[in-house]
């Protein structure tokens, strides 16, 4: 008998909405229901958003703009930080 099987592997970088004071003291400056909404969204369908893996995204980024977005974004590679030599 011989198994069969893929393994897909989708990142995504989101802004949490916590920003550092002078202090260093963590501020929450978003609900965190707002980034829990936004995990939701981005998994929520089965390989729906696996265009955006590896992408940096916001939770407070209005979706349906990013989804009108899609083509230009994938198309220039956009939302990814690199370094160049």
């Amino acid at each position: 008998m011989s198994w069969s099987f893929s393994l897909v592997i989708v990142l995504f970088g989101q802004r949490v909405g916590v920003l550092i004071s002078r202090n260093w003291v963590a501020v929450l400056v978003d609900s965190p229901d707002v980034c829990g909404a936004f995990c939701v969204w981005l998994t929520k369908e089965k390989g729906g958003r696996q265009w955006l893996s590896g992408r940096f995204l916001s939770a407070k980024w209005d979706v349906a703009e990013l989804l009108v977005k899609r083509s230009e974004i994938v198309k220039k590679d956009l939302l990814k930080f690199g370094t160049a030599v």
